[in-house]
């Protein structure tokens, strides 16, 4: 007897339902097993990595491996003659047009990256900050940076420390102030420290009728990128994440202040000619405060602009050009 019509259509229904639930499970699985924040993938899913990682290939890119050569286990990569292992397990590295955060900076180390300000048309001021690698993993990185600004009736001069370590995730941060305004003098140092879920920020004022001494806890925030107030080595630093990660969202600390810039978005809108060549057209959005930044292919920061102010990269100086940082004029 053939089923009827009906008995058909409850049967594809039971079908279709099962391939629902099944698919439900996968998907809950694959969130309850991620590691890392939460970021967007393409398309705007919700996708779960680390936020200094470049995200994994999707399933469906990747080649299969090719059969393993005599004496190898099944299923393992080929590799080339000299013993280094593929990127895409094909024996044939491929070369990315992003950034690879755990290899290199897109500066170069012991040297001297320069820029220059410029406000309503007039030189105010230059960042100068240069990374040094080390060999401790936990505190990889240090990032020295020299900041002048200079316009009537007010200066400053500022020396700071960044340390991070090999996932580019900040250690502690160090920093000397030195304000001259309207004849008064006032000197500042900050020391913050970053643990799992605070910052330990220590100041130290002095210059003014009270010299201020004291140490003050702030939650350390997920996504949080440090940006402190006129430390623009900390806006090139996060240039080379924002080109790999592509448009999002961070979390801005600024230690000094005891802020954090929650949710500022950051957005790639198109490709533009710039001064050092072309780059990537980004914005960057808060309610207290928006600027574009200019960003090379190679994840370099090459032009900054907020207000009136502009900010270019210019040349790069050789360390040996100028004398240690670290001792306000």
């Amino acid at each position: 007897m053939k089923p009827s019509s009906a008995c058909l259509r409850v049967s594809c229904f039971r079908c279709r339902s099962t391939s629902r639930l099944v698919l439900a499970a996968a998907v809950l699985y694959g969130l309850v097993a991620g590691n890392g924040a939460i970021t967007r993938a393409e398309g705007g899913a919700p996708r779960r990595e680390s936020l200094f990682q470049a995200p994994d290939e999707k399933p469906s890119s990747r080649p299969k491996a090719p059969p393993a050569p005599e004496g190898e286990a099944p299923g393992k990569p080929a590799r080339k003659e000299n013993g280094e292992q593929a990127a895409d397990g094909t024996g044939t590295k491929k070369e990315s047009s992003k950034p690879d955060l755990e290899a290199e900076w897109p500066y170069p180390e012991e040297t001297w990256i320069v820029y220059r300000w410029v406000k309503d048309g007039t030189s105010v001021g230059s960042t100068r900050f240069r990374i040094t690698r080390g060999t401790d993993r936990a505190a990889l990185f240090r990032v020295e940076a020299q900041f002048e600004f200079n316009e009537p009736g007010r200066s400053l001069r500022f020396d700071g420390l960044s340390v991070y370590d090999a996932k580019r995730q900040p250690v502690t941060y160090d920093s000397t102030r030195r304000l001259v305004a309207n004849g008064l003098v006032g000197l500042t140092t900050v020391a913050a420290k970053f643990e799992a879920i605070t910052i330990t920020v220590s100041f130290d004022e002095q210059g003014s009728p009270v010299p201020k001494n004291r140490t003050v806890e702030m939650p350390r925030p997920a996504a949080g990128v440090l940006s402190e107030d006129h430390a623009f080595e900390h806006f090139a630093l996060l240039a080379p994440i924002l080109a790999l990660n592509g448009s999002g969202e961070y979390n801005l600390v600024r230690p000094s202040n005891l802020l954090t810039f929650e949710k500022t978005r950051f957005t790639q809108v198109r490709e533009e000619e710039t001064s050092r060549g072309k780059a990537q057209r980004w914005t960057m959005e808060h309610p207290r405060m928006s600027a574009d930044l200019w960003i090379a292919a190679d994840g370099s920061l090459v032009r900054y602009r907020q207000d009136k102010l502009e900010i270019t990269r210019d040349a790069d100086e050789p360390s040996a050009a100028d004398p240690k940082p670290g001792t306000p004029k």
